[in-house]
């Protein structure tokens, strides 16, 4: 930062009342360099989708680690707010994570077409192309713009309007054409590797019906069975709302088996257990916010620490619990992790994470297996209560769910026990995690490339 005592600048570059504009990073570069929004089109266009009320929505996500991707399907009749249309080649990002890299692009290959009001969403025009834009914003150089640019105090905000008057390089057609060849190659090659991690991931979900064997059973649509009248019996309900009268499968039958004991989740660990820190009250313990849980990896990836005495009002944990993101779109992305290697063996966190604490006859990962698999996460999501921007699992979704129960030591009648089924899946979610941060590596490299193809 070019720090002086005095600045002068032109009132009409004036975009905000801040001091932080007077000090915005200057780029240099062999392109002619332009204001990015003479080169995009804000999308601004909403759609009710609740007029079509029995209609599948299939919703886009983008985070900072996929970018977009499909997140989830809706009935029109659970969507409120009216969303945006995603048509392919467009970009969306989000305005309060743009810093962090939470930006997309639709490719062909993704099935949604809507997302949220709450996103930003833009084309280009025919003097860019969309690739050359998304690997533009993710540079660390345009980072350092956008942060310049953000308002607000606790929660950075980067609206269409700021970001429309950030500086680019813009070469032309043919030297995009020219600096996206090489990517495009790589590109190809990523593609390979993420056709690997869908073949690790279904080996994970097979495994676990073969090995179990758990009856697969179909998940239904939530509305199929809609009537003008039905009765249910008072034992069936999960909740007071409507909704859980269609649903066609029950959670008992979620993971039945038809080789092994089939046991009551809840009588296999204690969910949100009471936990107190009397002894370490003045002593520092792990926090974990939201953010700092990877959907993608199902770990922790980030500690941070913070003095015991400010958990009031968090949720509190001890070490090898199970932690369950149970709002969406949290629950629906595979926020879950097993709480290992705390600060003096206890943390808080999220008000919107369970937490479960196994028994002596079950492993902790036993059970992640399980709270954690895509199969468990499509059925809880036909049991949301709340609005549909602030949705959350009951805790009667638990209470009625029911797993296969192994043995804990190895034994003489079987060969299969749940640490051979830990160790397996562990196995299959090492790889995945492998292949995934070679990918991640070479997006890193590969922006470390554009960068310095197009900037000084």
């Amino acid at each position: 930062m070019d720090k002086q005592l005095l600045k002068t600048i032109r009132f009409e570059e004036i975009l905000q009342w801040d001091v932080k504009q007077f000090y915005i990073t200057r780029i240099s570069s062999k392109f002619r360099i332009d204001k990015l929004g003479n080169h995009i089109i804000h999308e601004t266009k909403k759609y009710q989708l609740s007029n079509e009320p029995d209609k599948d929505f299939n919703i886009l996500g983008v985070s900072n680690k996929e970018g977009m991707y499909d997140a989830y399907t809706l009935k029109g009749r659970e969507i409120k707010q009216k969303y945006h249309k995603v048509e392919d080649d467009w970009l969306v990002y989000n305005p309060y994570r743009i810093n962090v890299g939470s930006i997309g692009i639709k490719t062909k290959d993704l099935k949604g077409e809507y997302i949220s009001p709450a996103y930003v969403v833009f084309s280009c025009k025919e003097t860019v192309l969309p690739e050359y834009i998304f690997f533009l914003i993710k540079t660390d150089t345009f980072n350092k713009l956008i942060n310049d640019s953000t308002t607000g105090t606790v929660r950075q905000t980067l609206h269409f309007e700021k970001i429309a008057e950030i500086n680019i390089p813009v070469p032309t057609i043919k030297e995009q054409k020219e600096i996206l060849k090489e990517y495009n190659e790589t590109l190809m090659e990523i593609e390979k590797l993420k056709e690997k991690l869908h073949v690790i991931e279904r080996k994970k979900d097979s495994y676990l019906l073969d090995v179990l064997g758990i009856v697969d059973v179909e998940i239904a649509d939530k509305h199929d069975c809609l009537n003008i009248l039905k009765i249910k019996s008072f034992t069936e309900l999960l909740n007071w709302d409507a909704k859980g009268f269609d649903s066609k499968y029950r959670p008992e039958e979620l993971f039945k088996s038809e080789k092994y004991r089939n046991a009551r989740m809840l009588d296999l660990c204690e969910m949100n257990p009471i936990t107190t820190f009397k002894e370490i009250c003045n002593d520092e313990v792990t926090f974990v916010p939201m953010d700092n849980v990877s959907a993608k990896y199902g770990i922790l990836e980030k500690k941070e620490v913070k003095n015991a005495s400010f958990s009031k009002g968090y949720t509190r944990f001890k070490e090898n619990d199970i932690l369950w993101a149970k709002i969406t779109p949290c629950m629906q992305n595979g926020k879950c992790f097993i709480a290992r290697d705390l600060k003096n063996g206890y943390g808080y966190g999220s008000t919107e994470l369970n937490v479960f604490r196994a028994n002596d006859n079950v492993l902790p990962e036993y059970l992640f297996i399980f709270l954690r698999s895509k199969k468990l996460r499509s059925m809880a999501e036909h049991f949301l209560t709340g609005t549909a921007g602030q949705q959350r699992v009951s805790k009667k979704f638990f209470e009625r769910l029911y797993i296969p129960i192994v043995e804990k030591l190895k034994n003489r009648e079987s060969d299969i026990t749940q640490e051979t089924i830990v160790n397996h899946y562990n196995s299959l979610n090492e790889e995945f995690m492998n292949i995934s941060m070679k990918i991640d590596n070479m997006y890193q490299r590969l922006n470390m490339r554009f960068e310095e193809r197009i900037y000084y």
